[in-house]
């Protein structure tokens, strides 16, 4: 038996091809609790409702061991300032004075981007500009966080050995941070690449201020 718990939702309910399916009852939250009655395949139910669900990220377990989990190094010092108070030119000054300090690291620039009708990750770099459009119902963390996957997936193809990726999303970021207890699907990816692929790799990763006047953030926006 499936069992399916969702908002009260009379179009669904009422839909002939859903409907025979399922009985409900209201419990004390005030949302409804939908039983199957039979046994039907998801995705032949999906056909019949024609619903259109785009890509979708399979949720799995991590194939890398806690103990062999390999933690990038994860700077926040140009995320510490208060923006409304740090006008753009101290930004590019310190981000200037960040790629100085990290001259041997190719820089990698990411950021994810949503809108009404479009949902989309890109990445930049010294040779390449990739971008990736994602379902209208990703989230704008999921953006971002598949841009930082593209941009591992770019290192794990280039014959260069150090890179430091650049991205205006804190919670991705926070995110990297605490690879070990996580089980976003691309956080997953992103563990087993750093594991398995990129183990002769130096990647860092650096919080930058969005819209703050930084040259590769502005174009990857």
């Amino acid at each position: 038996m499936y069992k399916y718990r969702t908002r009260l939702n009379s179009s669904m309910l009422q839909n002939d091809k859903f409907r025979p399916l399922l009985t409900t009852s209201l419990n004390g939250s005030n949302r409804t609790v939908l039983f199957f009655q039979q046994k039907k395949r998801i995705r032949d139910l999906i056909n019949d409702l024609n619903l259109i669900i785009g890509r979708i990220a399979l949720c799995k377990i991590s194939e890398v061991p806690s103990w062999k989990v390999i933690y990038p190094k994860v700077d926040f010092t140009l995320s510490c300032y208060s923006k409304p108070c740090t006008p753009v030119s101290t930004y590019r000054t310190l981000y200037l004075e960040h790629r100085e300090l990290f001259s041997v690291y190719e820089p990698i620039v990411t950021d994810g981007s949503k809108s009404e009708y479009h949902v989309g990750s890109a990445v930049l770099s010294l040779s390449t500009a990739i971008t990736d459009a994602l379902p209208i119902s990703a989230s704008i963390y999921n953006a971002e966080l598949h841009a930082l996957r593209i941009a591992i997936e770019h290192i794990s193809l280039s014959c260069s050995k150090k890179f430091i990726i650049y991205t205006d999303s804190l919670s991705a970021l926070q995110s990297i941070v605490s690879l070990h207890s996580s089980s976003h699907p691309i956080l997953l990816d992103i563990t087993y690449a750093l594991a398995n692929h990129l183990k002769k790799k130096y990647i860092r990763f650096c919080g930058i201020p969005g819209h703050a006047g930084i040259t590769g953030n502005e174009l990857a926006d």
